[in-house]
Order: structure tokens, then sequence, then C-alpha cells
């Protein structure tokens, strides 16, 4: 949730009321699974409220959206940083294309990573989110075109480690999405 005039708001789940602390303007509330009613309180504040669903399910390839992905480059060695890069391409013209990626363990997304990926040309905003999951929103894209997104992770751990998969969709159709699932990475040591 976003509190645009607020400090804190109340929200009621259920029925049951707690105090919401917002930082930057923002409030997360996660819930348990299962359907819920939610009610946000925010006095005499403006609060504009967005509701997001995290299913944690297997990444299984998939092609039905206007947006094609691929990984290349070298993962390289415990303690260095990788050499790669998330290929977004696009089939058609797309409005708000947006891509999620899930970190291997051991990557966390740092500012490093948020400012080399917010410093791509085509990149309009790049979070981080819950959990291991950076959100990326690029600029539009034309049909035939390509935005690289450079990956530069620094391993923290050696061995094979499982991640990088990564969902691409119009922002305006999500179930339109491109699936690239997660990898095993040899990381060893230097």
């Amino acid at each position: 949730m976003l509190g645009l005039d607020a400090e804190r708001v109340t929200v009621v789940i259920d029925g049951a009321a707690r105090e919401v602390a917002l930082e930057g303007g923002r409030g997360v509330v996660a819930l348990s699974p299962g359907g819920h009613e939610v009610r946000v309180i925010a006095g005499d504040a403006a609060a504009f409220v967005r509701a997001e669903l995290a299913m944690e399910r297997p990444y299984v390839t998939r092609e039905d959206g206007p947006l094609r992905l691929e990984l290349r480059g070298d993962s390289g060695r415990a303690g260095d940083v990788a050499a790669l890069e998330l290929s977004v391409r696009a089939e058609r013209e797309v409005a708000s294309p947006v891509i999620d990626l899930a970190l291997p363990a051991g990557i966390d997304a740092d500012e490093a990573l948020l400012g080399a990926l917010r410093r791509a040309g085509s990149v309009v905003h790049a979070e981080a989110r819950e959990p291991g999951v950076v959100r990326v929103t690029l600029a539009p894209m034309a049909a035939g075109t390509e935005t690289i997104l450079p990956l530069p992770l620094r391993w923290s751990v050696r061995g094979t480690l499982r991640g990088l998969a990564a969902v691409a969709y119009p922002a305006g159709d999500p179930g339109a999405m491109t699936v690239l699932p997660s990898r095993e990475l040899a990381i060893d040591a230097r």
C-alpha cells in the first residue's frame, strides 16, 4: 500500500485491526493463503492500495507472451562478478514490459545490482521484491527490438546453485507471459 499523505495506516484483515508504519510511503502486509476481507483506514489522509499475489511454484518454460528471454554470458567463480546478461526481445509492440527475475541463493538484490539494472538504457524502474525476486519495468518496446539487462551478480558462495528464472509479460496483460525456467549454475572456487 502507498500512503500518499500518511505515516501509518490501520489495516483491518478479517475484522482484526493492526497498525502498519509506512516507510517511504510504503507498507507491506503479508496474508496467509485463502480468501480475506481487507480494509485500509488512513484517517483523513489519502492512500493507494495495491494487492499482489506471490505463488511459489516451479518455473516451467512458457512462450505465450510477446516477449522472448535469453540468458547469456559466463556465471564466473565464487568471489567474482558474473558476466551475465538477460536479453529481452519484443515480437510485437509492448507498452510496458515487466520482467520478474528470481535470484539464486547467496545473491541479494543490493544497490549494486539494482543500480546496474537502473542504468540500462530502457529500464524505467527496478526494485527488489520478496522473496528473492527483482522486478524490472522497461520503456515501451517496438516489435523486433531488444533490451539487454546486465546481471553483475557477485557470488558469495560456491557449489551448484539454482536460480535466474525469469518471467516477462506486458503490465496490462500478465497472463501473456514468457517463462525462462531456473537453471543450475556451477560456481567454483577461484
